[in-house]
């Protein structure tokens, strides 16, 4: 993935899933993201975690609110 952080412990990967996903943080590999929010906001600087770095803030609450359904 690319996403590892130079003081995660261990190479486990804790994939994400998406059902109750609302309900299920802290997010990323290793929780560090508190919310659905963040993950793309603050801890998705070269878009490694989907390409949304060029979203509006409608079209991120948008996929956010419809992550929300699932």
């Amino acid at each position: 993935m690319g996403t590892k952080f130079a003081y995660d412990r261990d190479g486990k990967f804790d994939a994400p899933h998406l059902h109750n996903i609302y309900d299920s943080a802290p997010y990323l590999h290793n929780g560090i993201a508190p919310t659905l929010e963040e993950i793309w906001t603050v801890y998705n600087p070269y878009d490694r975690h989907g390409v949304t770095n060029d979203m509006t803030k409608d079209q991120l609450n948008d996929l956010i609110e419809y992550l929300k359904t699932l």
